[in-house]
């Protein structure tokens, strides 16, 4: 038993070892550019801003591609990054930016760096006003922090309840899941976006994208709900006053076969002067919300009923059935024996 336990922990050891092995490379390399990264000079080569939907939950992409001269090989070199509104908005295209260039001369002495490196893996540029681990810093937002501060409280609560063990841990951890499960429907379940409340101004655009959702819930696994009110999701893209640059705003709509949304179409929208992005398309209805919790809420209660009803038939099937195995006894001749 001893030699089995000693096995185990044997085994996850080079388990851990060879996971950091694996992203020590990553995370050496993208410090060395801070470090040992060459200043060099670029210039901002192309703006993209996209609306997707991707299981039933839409995301903004704001890309910005930059162009900066490889030192080692003379060539162009592109590398590109997601911004949010404002930071995306400071850049212009032919804009010129510092960046930190990390050359094959001072990649680490690390096992597997250099290969890395040769396949173009290795973190090798940045800006030069953007240090490691950037990305994970905007990825951490206030809202995501909270979020990963009250599962962690969660969990430590949770592995001193079962520690200590105090009664109804089950219970606690059901309610947990049953928790999860509905803060997880809730945030996927579409809403509309926030319309312009202050400084409203107006402005002509075009519909650079339309998506469409038809189910509620589903995933790769799972078909999820029909909407009761099928909802179209829009990129809506136009120029705010004073500004040189377009920006694309997102708008969940009723979707309406009398007046089909396409791609491409010239519309006009309501947006807010200081937060452009808050806007919302002009003479559409957004009822979709109220409309898919009632049509949720209508289905859940049918399943509930379906389920119900399904048990107490086969509730009576087995009173039934024990009554009349009980008079088939009854009426069976006595044995003579």
């Amino acid at each position: 038993m001893l030699c089995s336990n000693t096995m185990q922990r044997l085994v996850r050891l080079i388990f851990i070892l060879g996971i950091l092995l694996l992203g020590a490379p990553f995370v050496i390399g993208s410090l060395y550019v801070d470090r040992h990264g060459t200043e060099l000079t670029g210039r901002v080569y192309s703006k993209r801003e996209d609306v997707f939907l991707r299981q039933g939950s839409w995301t903004r992409e704001s890309e910005v591609t930059f162009e900066v001269q490889d030192p080692d090989t003379r060539s162009p070199r592109f590398f590109a990054t997601n911004y949010d509104g404002a930071r995306y908005d400071s850049f212009h295209k032919g804009d010129s930016v510092r960046v930190h260039y990390l050359r094959r001369a001072d990649v680490p002495r690390f096992p597997g760096a250099q290969t890395l490196w040769n396949l173009h893996m290795l973190p090798t540029v940045r800006l030069a006003d953007e240090h490691a681990f950037e990305r994970m810093r905007r990825a951490f937002t206030p809202p995501v922090t909270l979020a990963c501060g009250a599962i962690l409280g969660l969990v430590i609560v949770l592995w001193i309840w079962r520690r200590s063990r105090f009664p109804y841990f089950a219970w606690a951890l059901c309610l947990c899941i049953a928790c999860a499960i509905s803060l997880l429907m809730v945030y996927d379940f579409p809403r509309p976006t926030a319309a312009p409340a202050s400084e409203v101004r107006q402005a002509p655009g075009k519909v650079k994208s339309v998506a469409h959702i038809d189910r509620l819930f589903s995933g790769a696994r799972s078909r999820g709900l029909d909407a009761h009110q099928p909802i179209d999701v829009l990129g809506i893209e136009f120029v705010p006053e004073g500004r040189s640059d377009s920006v694309v705003a997102a708008d969940l709509i009723d979707r309406d076969p009398a007046h089909q949304i396409v791609q491409g179409m010239p519309v006009t929208v309501d947006y807010e002067a200081a937060a452009p992005r808050t806007a919302q398309l002009r003479g559409v209805t957004r009822q979709f919300l109220s409309r898919n919790i009632a049509g949720v809420g209508i289905d859940l209660g049918l399943y509930v009923a379906v389920l119900v009803g399904g048990l107490l038939v086969l509730s009576l099937i087995g009173k039934w059935w024990s009554g009349l195995m009980g008079r088939r006894r009854a009426a069976a001749p006595a044995d003579p024996r």
